[in-house]
């Protein structure tokens, strides 16, 4: 969503992109759950999964610009939250790394079904990333993979 106006531009017109959480069957609303992520955000919602006591728990991974008042243009980096906002933290590729660029919505984040994996594109392939470590492997190296999904076998 429309941040607050960096300048004298109109809300509408705001250059600032946030994200904001919404639960319509709750009435609770977090706005913003993370402010100035740009405008290629596309946050994501992990399944449900055990949290650490016991109780039902998930997670939000979402991009976040690292030029955020120039976000068409800027790199990005993968980060994850806590399904309130607390507990952020960068994930991938890693700040001391050249960032993602987002070009294309559908190639956006996949989470595994058991919430312990993310896959993405970057760079033209398709890499998996560990969530509790922070680990990544690219799966692929021909540059030419997109729209990353998850299967489940039994």
């Amino acid at each position: 969503m429309h941040g607050p106006p960096y300048a004298d531009e109109s809300p509408e017109d705001s250059i600032v992109f946030d994200i904001a959480v919404v639960d319509v069957n709750n009435g609770l609303q977090i706005n913003p759950f993370s402010a100035e992520n740009g405008i290629w955000a596309n946050p994501a919602y992990s399944p449900v999964v055990a949290g650490p006591d016991g109780n039902p728990a998930y997670y939000i991974a979402y991009f976040q610009a690292r030029e955020p008042l120039n976000s068409p243009g800027s790199q990005y980096d993968l980060w994850i939250a806590d399904r309130d906002g607390s507990n952020a933290r960068a994930l991938f590729p890693g700040l001391d790394k050249p960032g993602m660029r987002l070009p294309d919505p559908e190639d956006g984040i996949m989470w595994s079904p058991t919430a312990r994996q993310i896959a993405l594109i970057h760079q033209g392939n398709l890499w998996i990333i560990d969530v509790k470590t922070g680990q990544a492997f690219p799966i692929t190296s021909d540059g030419r993979a997109s729209r990353p999904r998850w299967s489940r076998t039994r």
